[in-house]
């Protein structure tokens, strides 16, 4: 099993990268890390093309959510777990 800061790849390697509804899921410490993997495999002149979908809704309704999980549950998660080995990650984006 690899994680995504893993150093995997030869440099060089690809034409393109994507990465596709990944970028929220990471930790700025983590994102730096990636980013610069990124730079180190693609080979010159090659490109990278980050999508993700904008969360304008999330953004409104996650701090709802978060009311009401703690309402209804005790359980309070935070508004932004450090990073993804935090235990209640899987409960929200890094970055809403």
């Amino acid at each position: 099993m690899c994680n995504a800061t893993d150093n995997i790849f030869r440099s060089n390697t690809f034409d393109k990268i994507l990465m596709s509804e990944f970028i929220e899921h990471i930790s700025p410490h983590e994102r730096r890390i990636v980013l610069e993997n990124v730079r180190k495999w693609l080979k010159p002149g090659g490109k990278l093309l980050i999508y993700t979908f904008p969360n304008r809704w999330s953004r409104r309704t996650h701090p709802l959510m978060r009311l009401y999980l703690r309402w209804r549950t005790g359980i309070d998660i935070g508004a932004c777990p450090d990073d993804t080995l935090h235990p209640d990650y899987s409960k929200l984006h890094l970055n809403e």
